[in-house]
């Protein structure tokens, strides 16, 4: 495979993603930092799949919502704001 990188398709991956990137951008964190801070709650993640998250191209599993709406300081349904079926 001579490109790794991920491909937008017509669907994302998640809905969360814009938000997150909102809400850590605002707190003045990178990537990095947000990504320690998840491992430090006990979520095993890395800056680049927090990147991938953010930009809606990696799936973000249920029960992991939680870690990011704990370490953003946030409710969980905050993460959904602006997400209409």
């Amino acid at each position: 495979m001579a490109n790794s990188k991920p491909r937008r398709t017509k669907n994302s991956a998640n809905y969360v993603g814009p938000q997150i990137r909102r809400l850590r951008a605002a707190r003045g964190w990178s990537q990095a930092k947000l990504a320690l801070r998840l491992q430090l709650s006990g979520l095993d993640i890395e800056r680049g799949i927090v990147a991938q998250i953010e930009s809606q191209f990696h799936c973000i599993k249920d029960k992991h919502i939680y870690h990011f709406a704990r370490v953003l300081g946030v409710r969980e349904s905050d993460l959904f704001v602006g997400f209409e079926k």
